[in-house]
């Protein structure tokens, strides 16, 4: 069975007369941390739809979403583009409103913000994976989550965060919504920044 091809990306200069609606994102906000496009930045931008993001924020799509825009879903409209210096004239905010546990299904496969009580906190032995979860289920890995895979932990080890410290907390994340064939829907969060504690 063949591979799943991936698009290829191609380094561009931004330019006011490119015919595409990703020629000027500064001031644009990366839907998947919430954070500001700056200029004279490299970032991925998808062409379909003209969302723009870090770099980083790409790494983490190509690695949890099939290399997918999360907001059009597209694969193969995507190019690497070096920001100009001209702020956008109406700067789109791609973070979206904070959703509800019953809406989280019609946003799969997008970044989304999602508000809740950790209720409890368990490691798998057998990969390291946190799952930091918001809803009761008899299986530790079920339920709706807040999921930090072994290999992102050291991002949180460096900020000085323990995962289980989000126990009993009310948070704010942001992350890409998943629905795991196995354990259910997930938000899996890019960064220890995309996550708020809201009320201790």
């Amino acid at each position: 069975m063949p591979g799943k091809r991936r698009a290829a990306i191609q380094w561009e200069e931004a330019s006011p007369s490119a015919p595409s609606p990703a020629t000027n994102l500064v001031g644009c906000f990366d839907p998947l941390d919430g954070t500001v496009l700056e200029a004279g930045e490299r970032i991925v931008a998808c062409l379909a739809c003209g969302t723009g993001y870090h770099k980083t924020s790409w790494e983490f799509l190509a690695a949890h979403n099939a290399g997918a825009c999360c907001n059009c879903r597209h694969t193969s409209e995507l190019t690497y583009i070096v920001l100009g210096q001209e702020a956008a004239s109406a700067p789109v905010d791609a973070r979206g409103g904070v959703l509800k546990l019953e809406d989280l299904r019609n946003h799969l496969n997008k970044a989304v913000v999602f508000e809740g009580r950790v209720i409890s906190h368990h490691v798998s032995r057998a990969t390291g994976t946190h799952f930091i979860k918001f809803h009761q289920d008899s299986n530790p890995f079920k339920g709706f989550k807040l999921v930090v895979f072994a290999s992102e932990v050291v991002r949180w080890e460096q900020q000085g965060i323990d995962p289980a410290a989000y126990v009993g907390q009310t948070l704010q994340v942001r992350g890409l919504l998943k629905d795991h064939p196995r354990y259910g829907l997930e938000i899996l969060p890019k960064s220890p920044a995309s996550i708020r504690v809201v009320q201790t």
